[in-house]
């Protein structure tokens, strides 16, 4: 099985500036935060927020203000 490198080598390669390396971090960054907006916004579309607080309050006993 391949292992990925160390952490003295992603530290020797930032500390190079190595163009590759900032590349393949900046791109990961920049999936990960697409990803974080992308699921956000679906459960903002899918009302989950409002579904697990009227599932919450049906746990708790407490009548929810919301239909």
């Amino acid at each position: 099985m391949a292992e990925g490198p160390t952490d003295e080598e992603l530290v020797e390669a930032l500390q190079r500036r190595d163009r590759g390396f900032l590349l393949r971090l900046a791109l990961r960054v920049a999936v990960v935060i697409l990803f974080g907006v992308y699921v956000s916004l679906a459960f903002d579309r899918q009302g989950v927020g409002g579904c697990a607080a009227r599932g919450f309050g049906a746990l708790t006993g407490e009548a929810s203000a919301t239909p």
